[in-house]
C-alpha cells in the first residue's frame, strides 16, 4: 500500500519464478509430459488452428508441441486456477532465454485491444535497462 495524491493504492504482486522444474532440470522448455506449457492454453475464439508451429503444433516431435488438448498438464491448470481466484488487470511473461516480453497473441494477425497499454509498459522496462 502506498499513497499517490492522496489515494491509498493496493497493488497485489503474484510472481511465480519457476513453473516449469522439470523443463529447467532437463534443459528444454517442455516439461516432464514433453509439452511446452506456454502453448497448452485454448486458443482464442474463432482460432481453430495456426499455421506458424511456434504458436503450437499437434506434432509432440516439435519444441513447440502444444499437449494433445487445452489444459492438459497440471502446471497449466494450477495456473489457471490462480488466475481464476485473483483475475489480473495486467500480466507480464517474462522470458529469460529469448530476452523478451510476450504480450498477447501469437494466435491473431490483429493486435489485442489494449495494446498501447502493453506498449507502455515495455516502454517502462527499456527506459530501466
Amino acid at each position: 500500500r502506498w499513497f499517490s495524491g492522496g489515494m491509498v493504492i493496493t497493488l497485489r504482486v503474484l510472481f511465480i519464478p519457476i513453473l516449469n522444474p522439470a523443463g529447467i532440470f532437463d534443459k528444454t522448455r517442455s516439461n516432464a509430459n514433453g509439452v511446452d506449457l506456454n502453448r497448452n492454453w485454448p486458443r482464442p475464439d474463432g482460432v481453430a488452428d495456426h499455421w506458424l508451429p511456434i504458436s503450437g503444433t499437434p506434432n509432440p516431435r516439435l519444441p513447440w508441441y502444444r499437449g494433445p488438448e487445452p489444459l492438459s498438464e497440471p502446471e497449466s491448470r494450477a495456473i489457471l486456477s490462480v488466475l481464476e481466484d485473483r483475475p489480473p488487470v495486467a500480466m507480464l511473461d517474462l522470458h529469460s532465454s529469448g530476452e523478451i516480453l510476450i504480450y498477447p497473441w501469437t494466435s491473431k494477425a490483429e493486435p489485442p485491444p489494449d495494446e498501447a497499454g502493453y506498449w507502455q509498459m515495455i516502454d517502462a522496462f527499456r527506459a530501466r535497462q
